[in-house]
């Protein structure tokens, strides 16, 4: 890690700087600013009016802290990413470079926002919970810990979505859970999402269209003749099952 320079920053006489803490070049703090001991504070970096830094939290290069936000102990906020007022981020999680966090979202402990990812104003990101690159969280949105949304995916405002829940795509306004008709094939899980809907993987059919296009899809992925055996037992489980899922609007990404 490298060493910080204390001088020439921009600190308001008004700000309360603990001890070890480090104030980068160029750095600004603003009115009744709050950096705890041992935080790191990088060049260029702006920590608005009434903002908390944590105890060893670290604020990269020219990330931009919003007044009265709150960064607890020991989360990384990468270059550039920008926290919006009032946002608050949780306890060793970590805001990849580029990243915005729009006003009054909270991020839980020890979560995930990856490089370039938006999370809008007021949402819920839990503990754990994985937000990939270049995602979007809608305003109001919310997601449980342990969640994980993939890269470039999107999440409208409204929506909330489970624990344990893994998203490639766009999800509508919706509660969208893990469905009780799941199996853990041998190459890709199945579950149903909808009534006589089926993902496999990241890809998303009723059970007619996987009759006719199955074959199709194992030759383009590559399955084995065991695989393919193996799928189509599954759907045939699937479609003699009752259905349990409430039916949602969701649109997944086709590989």
């Amino acid at each position: 890690m490298k060493e910080l320079a204390t001088l020439p920053a921009q600190v308001h006489e008004t700000a309360s700087i603990g001890s070890d803490a480090r104030i980068g070049s160029d750095a600004r703090i603003g009115s009744g600013a709050w950096i705890d001991s041992d935080a790191w504070i990088d060049s260029d970096a702006w920590i608005g009016s009434g903002a908390w830094i944590g105890s060893g939290a670290w604020i990269g290069s020219g990330a931009w802290i919003g007044s009265g936000a709150r960064i607890d102990s020991g989360a990384w906020i990468g270059s550039g990413a920008r926290i919006d007022s009032g946002a608050s981020i949780g306890r060793d999680a970590r805001i990849d470079s580029g990243a915005r966090i729009d006003s009054d979202a909270r991020i839980g402990r020890d979560a995930r926002i990856g490089s370039g990812a938006r999370i809008g104003s007021d949402a819920r990101i839990g503990s754990g919970a994985w937000i990939g690159s270049d995602a979007r969280i809608d305003s109001g949105a919310w997601i449980d810990s342990g969640a994980r949304i993939g890269s470039g995916a999107r999440i409208d405002s409204g929506a909330r979505i489970d624990s344990d829940v893994n998203i490639r795509g766009v999800v509508h306004a919706a509660h969208y859970t893990r469905s009780p008709l799941f199996i853990q094939g041998s190459r890709w899980p199945l579950s149903q999402c909808g009534h006589n809907t089926i993902h496999i993987g990241c890809i998303c059919h009723t059970v007619e269209e996987w009759k006719e296009l199955g074959a199709v899809i194992a030759k383009q992925n590559r399955y084995t003749v065991e695989q393919i055996t193996e799928y189509a037992r599954y759907l045939q489980m699937f479609e003699s099952a009752t259905p349990t899922c409430v039916p949602i609007e969701v649109e997944v990404k086709k590989s």
